[in-house]
């Protein structure tokens, strides 16, 4: 697979220990073409990780984007 972070051909196992006990917050939208890869993680990690790694899934860029607005407008109306 070509990776969007690194810009070259990784494999799926540094995908899945990209940031240390987790697996790459963008391994998801990045694997699910090749194969189910969110049942393919449920079975591998354990619960609690499974859990934690859920939590901390990036967002897409909109909801990013649309966020960074909201939060400058309330910066410049003095909301923050």
């Amino acid at each position: 697979m070509r990776c969007p972070r690194l810009g070259h051909e990784i494999t799926l196992s540094y995908c899945l220990q990209e940031s240390v006990d987790l697996p790459c917050s963008r391994i998801v939208p990045c694997w699910s073409s090749v194969l189910d890869i969110e049942t393919y993680l449920q079975e591998q990690l354990p619960p609690e990780l499974w859990q934690k790694f859920n939590n901390f899934q990036s967002k897409d860029k909109l909801t990013s984007i649309i966020e960074l607005i909201a939060a400058a407008k309330a910066k410049n109306h003095g909301y923050e």
